[in-house]
């Protein structure tokens, strides 16, 4: 769910868009599973999800990245 390497830490996520609010709701197949308030469209799902995760971390928004796995 969560690795620590070199160049920073790792989340693995399961999101699942257009919530009512964005939170985090557990685990879920050994990912964290999350709720956002935004569509799976144009990267606006992405971009909350950057937003949460600085909001909630206290961090910017520059030091998140989005990664996909191949």
């Amino acid at each position: 769910m969560i690795v620590d390497s070199q160049d920073g830490t790792i989340v693995n996520l399961y999101v699942q868009p257009n919530a009512p609010k964005s939170c985090i709701v557990g685990e879920y197949n050994g990912a964290l599973k999350i709720k956002i308030n935004a569509p799976p469209e144009d990267g606006k799902a992405n971009g909350e999800i950057i937003r949460f995760f600085s909001s909630l971390l206290s961090i910017p928004k520059n030091k998140i990245e989005n990664f996909k796995r191949p």
